[in-house]
Order: C-alpha cells, then sequence, then structure tokens
C-alpha cells in the first residue's frame, strides 16, 4: 500500500481521486472476491491514472525522481500487486487481448485462412468446371550425357506407376538412386539415375508445337494464329518442340513462321515484350494435350493437393532466396508487375485470371505468416509465447519490433519496385 500510494500521488493531480482510489484499493484487499462494482470503479481510476500519467511524463516541470519511480513501476510490477486488474484496465472486458489463446489465434488468422479457402475454391471450380490439363509423361533432356533421353516414356518410379510428368517429378527421390522404367523406340528399359535438384532444369517434359491458346492484343493474334496451330518451321529451320519456339522468338527481329493446320501457311511476326512472361515474344501458349473435367470430389480432392503444392513452391521459393540459390532481384515483382500480370491474365481470358487470382491470394496468405509483429503470423507467434511464458510483452517491446518489422518490409518494397522499374526500362 506504501508504494501503492506514491505510485498514485507521482499519477494523479487530482487529490480527491487519490483519496477515492486508495480507499477502494483497501476494500479490494479486506475482501476475498472483487465484484463486479469494484472492478468497474477500479478501471475507472486506473484509466484516469494513465490518461494523468501521460500527461505527468510530458511535463517539463516533472522531477527526473520522479519519472524514475513512475518507470519503476512498469505493467509486471502492478500485475503482481492487483492480478488481473491492470489488464482490465489496459485491455477491456472482451477485447482481443482478454480472451483465450485458441480465439486469439482464430482472429488473427482469419486473414490468411480466408486467403487459402479463396484459393482453393478457385481451383476446384476451375477443375470441376474446366477440366484439368495433362502433360504426358514424356521427357525433354537438354543433358544428353544422362541415361534419360529425349522423347523416352516413363513407366515407373521406383515400382510406382506413371501416369503424368507430375507423377514423375513427385516419385523421383533427391540425392538417390532412382530405377526408372521406361519407353525408348517401342522398347522397354530399366536405368537408374542419381536425381539432385539441379536436373529440374534439365529433365522437361516434352512439348510438341501445338498452339493451346493465343493472347489477345499480341502479335500473334494480330497476325491470325489460331489454336491448335503447328509450328512446322521458324526462319527456315525445323521446329521439333515447344523449347525451339520459345529459344527463336526471344527477340525483336521480324521472323519468318511456317504454320500447318488444315493446310501450310507462311507469316512475318515480330515478337514484343509480354510482361506475363516477362521477356519478349508472340503471345502463343502451348497445348498441353490431353484436358479433361473432374468429378466433383476428385476436383475438391485435387483442388486441395493444389492448394498444398502451391504453398510447397512458395516456401522452396523463399528457402531458395535465403540460401542464395535464387536471385530476389530476377524473381521478385512488386504492385507494378502485379498489375501488369493481372492485365495480361484478363486479356488471356477468365480461366487465367482467375487462376492468377488464386496464386496472389495464396502468396499473401504466406507473407502474412510470417512472424514479424507487422503481419498477422507474428501476431501469433507472440500471444503463443506470452501464453508459454507467462511474460507479457511491454508497449515498448512492442513498439521496437514494429519498428524493425516496418523497417524490413520497407526494405522489400523498395526492391521489388526497383525491380518493376528496371523491367518497365528494358522494355
Amino acid at each position: 500500500i506504501k508504494d501503492w500510494k506514491r505510485f498514485t500521488v507521482l499519477m494523479a493531480n487530482n487529490p480527491l481521486m487519490r483519496k477515492q482510489l486508495s480507499s477502494n484499493i483497501k476494500e479490494i484487499i479486506k475482501k476475498d472476491k472483487l465484484t463486479k462494482k469494484d472492478k468497474t470503479s477500479i478501471i475507472k481510476d486506473l484509466n484516469r491514472i494513465i490518461e494523468n500519467s501521460q500527461l505527468y511524463l510530458t511535463n517539463s516541470d516533472s522531477k527526473e525522481e520522479d519519472k524514475n519511480t513512475i518507470s519503476k513501476y512498469n505493467r509486471k510490477t502492478l500485475e503482481q500487486l492487483f492480478p488481473g486488474i491492470i489488464s482490465k484496465a489496459l485491455y477491456p472486458q472482451g477485447s482481443l487481448y482478454e480472451t483465450t489463446l485458441l480465439k486469439k489465434l482464430f482472429i488473427v488468422l482469419a486473414g490468411p485462412i480466408a486467403n487459402t479457402i479463396f484459393a482453393f475454391l478457385v481451383f476446384f471450380f476451375l477443375l470441376w468446371l474446366n477440366g484439368q490439363e495433362y502433360l504426358a509423361p514424356v521427357l525433354y533432356v537438354k543433358n544428353p550425357s544422362l541415361p534419360l533421353k529425349t522423347k523416352d516414356t516413363i513407366l515407373q518410379v521406383n515400382n510406382k506407376s506413371i501416369n503424368t510428368y507430375s507423377d514423375f517429378l513427385k516419385a523421383l527421390k533427391t540425392n538417390e538412386t532412382n530405377t526408372i522404367k521406361l519407353k525408348r523406340k517401342n522398347k522397354i528399359l530399366s536405368v537408374e539415375l542419381n536425381y539432385t535438384e539441379e536436373m529440374d532444369s534439365i529433365l522437361l517434359p516434352f512439348l510438341n508445337p501445338v498452339v493451346g491458346g493465343v493472347a489477345p492484343m499480341t502479335p500473334a493474334y494480330e497476325k491470325g494464329i489460331k489454336l491448335n496451330d503447328t509450328i512446322v518451321k521458324i526462319d527456315g529451320k525445323a521446329i521439333e518442340t515447344w523449347y525451339d519456339i520459345t529459344e527463336t522468338l526471344k527477340d525483336t527481329t521480324e521472323h519468318l513462321i511456317t504454320i500447318a493446320h488444315n493446310e501450310q501457311k507462311k507469316i512475318k511476326i515480330k515478337p514484343k515484350y509480354l510482361s506475363l512472361i516477362k521477356r519478349h515474344g508472340i503471345g502463343i501458349q502451348v497445348s498441353l494435350g490431353k484436358k479433361e473435367k473432374l468429378p466433383f470430389f476428385t476436383a475438391f480432392y485435387e483442388a486441395g493437393n493444389k492448394t498444398i503444392d502451391t504453398y510447397v513452391l512458395i516456401t522452396q521459393f523463399f528457402y531458395k532466396v535465403f540460401v542464395g540459390k535464387q536471385s530476389i532481384k530476377e524473381s521478385a515483382g512488386g504492385p507494378i508487375m502485379i498489375a501488369q500480370i493481372s492485365a495480361e491474365g484478363a486479356r488471356l481470358g477468365i480461366v487465367y485470371f482467375m487462376g492468377f487470382l488464386a496464386l496472389i491470394s495464396l502468396n499473401l496468405a504466406f507473407f502474412n505468416l510470417i512472424p514479424l509483429p507487422l503481419f498477422d503470423g507474428g501476431r501469433a507467434f507472440i500471444f503463443i509465447f506470452e501464453k508459454l511464458t507467462q511474460i507479457k510483452l511491454t508497449q515498448k517491446a512492442w513498439k521496437i519490433l514494429l519498428q524493425i518489422s516496418y523497417g524490413l518490409v520497407l526494405i522489400l518494397i523498395v526492391l521489388v519496385s526497383f525491380n518493376d522499374i528496371l523491367r518497365i526500362l528494358k522494355k
């Protein structure tokens, strides 16, 4: 009580309030339980103390000794003197900070959860109503020294049946010897491959040079290239795979293209910079081959897998950036790039646009889960920390953590915006 009186004398300039507060505290100490009326009275008095303390500390005439005494009585000390009362004063009943840990986590993580659900629903309806394209497990191998060759059809990996190119990648074990059963020129062979992550850019799916989509307002659209057209030659050179097209049409030089559909025709076309692919092109998309609409429950299941796989890819990207395997300068984009890709995605059609929105939504959810106080994940982390340690962060600690968070996010914003500007200048 003596310490508390000292505290109230320093905090409150009103003698009547001091007298009432001291009286209330004496009554509380005498009682085993705190009534609702007592709580209301004390909370009211404490709120007035807090307001007066802020005025007192900003008063230029305040003695240094008094200021030091005030700082001594931090929230932790007051909680020990009057358990539960200070928290009731600072955080009114029903507020986020006074509810259970489970409710706190549900509230702060509502944003990332909503983003994830939105992306899942987009994937579900796209798979159910529009269908899914499958890449056949036929390879295009850039490194001729590997036991696998271009146009090999993968049948099994480690005794697991393979139906799609995606199945092939998932079945491979990293940094281990994989037994692969394949078909090559009507012969069934078995080879062994010591797979590493670096092979991701070498073992590609074989893509036929067939047009699977044409973006409006692009060179291909203006020249009349249509769905299912086959690119036969470019500048007189025979085209065997889609990769031959992308390698040739990556500059601003005018090219002579031979197209076959019902009949062959030749057109002259000049690539231009496309924000969606972040390089020069003519605005055509490869045909992936087989496409089918999925049954309701299959689409539901595959949408879940696609959502999880996307989170895994985002995590892998940030891991590679962290360990230096991926350049953030080349890969990251900011608001300008998002706007550009959104516009081009919209021109490609509602399916591409909605798919892009789903990817953006999952990226936002992932960012929100980063354990920095500025994000929902950071607040959730602190709530868990406070629950486990029974230590509540002071306002000063919150302020420092928030300032660090703002600094890191500001650096990231400047970096990605700078990357966007550089792309525009290069264009």
